[in-house]
């Protein structure tokens, strides 16, 4: 029959369970969290996914290594790191947010220069990504005639003009690859002019 024991290597035995349980109950609320903040268009992206979730396993790591020489410090010792990780959860998220957007504006930027022959069309930038329509747009001052006009003097025979002048489509269809498309069309709810959305980029189809 084997005797119980409570020494310090049980100690750090159950403090190892409790590490594990705690830190899968962690991952669980990371993707919780990130399901509801994405689906809702706060945030989100996989870097922020990755970074938080990256958070947890290391704050489990940590917790695993400190010194706890009774129950009640125990306590205290959790007690204080989970309340850490929920606030350094928080500031893990908004910063990867930010890194994210960066990386989708970046993206967004080389696939435009790529259709626009190394250019943005005249007049037009990337401000940021509108969460709502999942897109990162370019703002443009310019009509849409003038945009679609620069764009057809630029692209090649194999670009399919479709659309009138409130809103004009470019696609280009090629083996193995998903369809290009360059989207040009007024946008009066997010960007309070005229939008030109390409795809394929990392935030829209």
């Amino acid at each position: 029959m084997d005797k119980p024991s409570n020494g310090p290597s049980d100690r750090r035995r159950v403090d190892r369970r409790v590490v594990v349980r705690l830190t899968l109950a962690g991952l669980l609320a990371d993707g919780c969290g990130y399901l509801m903040v994405n689906m809702l268009s706060w945030m989100g992206g996989t870097v922020g996914l990755a970074a938080i979730m990256s958070f947890t396993v290391i704050t489990g790591l940590v917790l695993c290594f400190l010194p706890a020489k009774s129950a009640a410090s125990q306590t205290n010792v959790i007690g204080i790191t989970m309340t850490l990780w929920m606030i350094g959860s928080v500031i893990v998220f908004v910063w990867a947010d930010g890194v994210q957007q960066r990386l989708w504006i970046e993206d967004t930027e080389r696939v435009a220069k790529e259709y626009g022959k190394g250019e943005l069309p005249p007049d037009c930038q990337i401000e940021g990504t509108y969460r709502g329509s999942v897109h990162t747009p370019l703002e443009c001052k310019g009509k849409v005639t003038d945009i679609a006009a620069w764009y057809r003097s630029r692209l090649g025979p194999e670009w399919i003009e479709t659309g009138e002048r409130k809103e004009v489509i470019f696609t280009r269809t090629q083996p193995n690859l998903p369809d290009q498309e360059i989207m040009i069309f007024n946008d009066f709810v997010f960007v309070e002019g005229t939008s030109v959305i390409v795809s394929p980029t990392q935030t829209n189809k």
